[in-house]
């Protein structure tokens, strides 16, 4: 048993490395800093969430390995200011991906498996739809 509960611990620390979370409160400052980024809305006690959670962070994994200038964030709207950002970005299901570049937003409404993820992101980067990059 130890055994099991040592191992889940070391991958929820892997996948908060890959997927860092925002406070609601630290959202938009946060996000402006960065060129090109996939948010994760959502309540992490979810299923659904959980699930998503898992695939985003095995596609940052796959973008750190290329240095992509693309990040993924993950934001709690459980915490408080959580449900602001609900409303602001219509937010009406258990789980929502947004993509920013430079402060605009668009729905991603793709494929939410860690593969599909990173093509669409890598498109937005190959395609001179942004020309910022950070390590």
């Amino acid at each position: 048993k130890m055994l099991i509960i040592m191992a889940s611990m070391t991958a929820f620390a892997e996948i908060s490395r890959l997927l860092p979370r925002i406070p609601p409160a630290e959202f938009q400052h946060r996000i402006g800093r960065l060129p090109v980024v996939l948010v994760l809305l959502c309540r992490p006690n979810e299923q659904l969430c959980q699930r998503l959670e898992t695939e985003l962070a095995s596609a940052a994994s796959l973008l750190a390995a290329e240095r992509s200038p693309c990040a993924l964030r993950l934001v709690d709207v459980s915490e408080p200011g959580g449900e602001s950002l609900r409303s602001k970005y219509s937010v009406s299901g258990a789980a929502v991906m947004l993509i920013f570049q430079h402060g605009t937003h668009t729905v991603y409404d793709g494929i939410r498996r860690a593969p599909n993820v990173v093509e669409h992101l890598r498109g937005l980067t190959s395609s001179g739809k942004t020309s910022t990059s950070y390590a």
